[in-house]
């Protein structure tokens, strides 16, 4: 079991579940069965003090990462080599002082051009995510990007708008479930 929670910790956080059949207050629960269980938006609230395991914090940022590449195609090179700086850096390969220059060129580059800026801030706030934060937002935020680029494609004009954007909202979401057990299941 990589990371792991109990019923308890998620009662001490305020988070009510419909795991109680399936084990103890204080037994290890799976991440990953929970999130088969209960859904991303569910785990995604869990707060980080409710979380055990190995890899944490690389593995959150790890997952930012992820999110910010499902809408790679909007963002600009400064906002790329932030999100490059980031898997980088759960990986201990750069210092935190190069991660932080990545981040505050893209915050600057976000910040000083309009062009898809909302998309800009979205990938520099997934990165700023610190480990106690939840990810709730950067996922829905990513999956909200996607959704209304999707939307305005192509196969959307044959479709009803809402039609579409759902579509193209589950689509983002099934990427991220299926990101977040890759990097919540593996050896990262």
């Amino acid at each position: 079991m990589q990371v792991y929670t109990t019923l308890k910790k998620l009662k001490e956080a305020g988070m009510s579940t419909n795991l109680s059949f399936c084990c103890g207050e204080d037994s290890p629960i799976d991440i990953v069965a929970i999130l088969k269980t209960e859904g991303l938006d569910y785990v995604l609230q869990i707060p980080y003090s409710a979380l055990c395991g190995q890899g944490l914090i690389r593995r959150r940022r790890l997952f930012a990462v992820a999110c910010c590449q499902d809408v790679w195609d909007l963002l600009d090179d400064n906002s790329r080599q932030a999100v490059r700086a980031a898997h980088l850096y759960a990986y201990g390969e750069i210092s935190e002082d190069e991660l932080e220059a990545a981040i505050d060129a893209a915050r600057y580059a976000a910040w000083h051009e309009a062009v898809r800026l909302e998309v800009r801030v979205a990938a520099i706030r997934a990165l700023l995510v610190t480990s106690k934060q939840s990810f709730r937002s950067l996922a829905s935020g990513a999956a909200t990007i996607v959704a209304e680029k999707n939307a305005d494609g192509p196969v959307a004009k044959s479709i009803n708008g809402d039609v579409a954007w759902n579509t193209a909202w589950k689509a983002a979401r099934d990427y991220q479930t299926a990101a977040f057990k890759t990097i919540f299941s593996g050896d990262y």
